[in-house]
């Protein structure tokens, strides 16, 4: 079963439901660090056009934690988290 199919199995995302508390600490955790490593990137730009990159750093990050914490369907926080990372990468290579 390749990646899309379980991303549209319902029975998959019932059965990581068990490991939820394991999941947000982990997006929690290494969304942050990845985050914050893109903003320290785009802070040593120093001219103003690091400005709107920064907010949406910011903002998916922000997101991605929220909705852990706030115990979102699964689904959400996985898929949020997952946007989080790659604009972060997205943005480490950028700057």
């Amino acid at each position: 079963m390749n990646l899309l199919q379980k991303y549209n199995d319902n029975h998959f995302w019932e059965r990581m439901e068990f490991y939820r508390f394991s999941i947000m600490m982990f997006t929690i955790t290494f969304g942050t660090a990845l985050a914050s490593i893109a903003l320290y990137y785009l802070f040593e730009l120093q001219n103003s056009a690091y400005f709107i990159p920064v907010a949406i750093v910011s903002f998916f990050a922000m997101g991605a934690n929220a909705a852990a914490i706030a115990q979102s369907p699964l689904k959400w926080v996985v898929t949020i988290f997952t946007s989080s990372v790659f604009l972060s990468i997205f943005f480490i290579f950028y700057a």
